[in-house]
């Protein structure tokens, strides 16, 4: 199976939208740090399964820290 780089869907606005989104993406009942972006990152929606996940090209959360227990980076985010 072809790794996302390799798909025909890919184009050149690709890396371009989940900036445009991250930027946009600013919901005015919420403080900055309370809004969670992602883009390419794995979202778990299911505990009993750690294999099911979806990989969307970009999400908003709201109510969410942007980082994990306060300094760390999230890798992934789960439902």
């Amino acid at each position: 199976m072809p790794d996302v780089g390799a798909s025909p869907s890919r184009d050149v606005f690709h890396d371009f939208q989940p900036e445009l989104l991250r930027f946009t993406f600013r919901p005015p009942t919420h403080w900055p740090e309370q809004v969670f972006s992602g883009s390419d990152m794995n979202l778990y929606y299911d505990g009993r399964y750690p294999n099911w996940y979806k990989r969307p090209d970009w999400f908003g959360v709201v109510g969410v820290p942007r980082l994990y227990d306060g300094h760390d980076l999230r890798l992934s985010y789960v439902i």
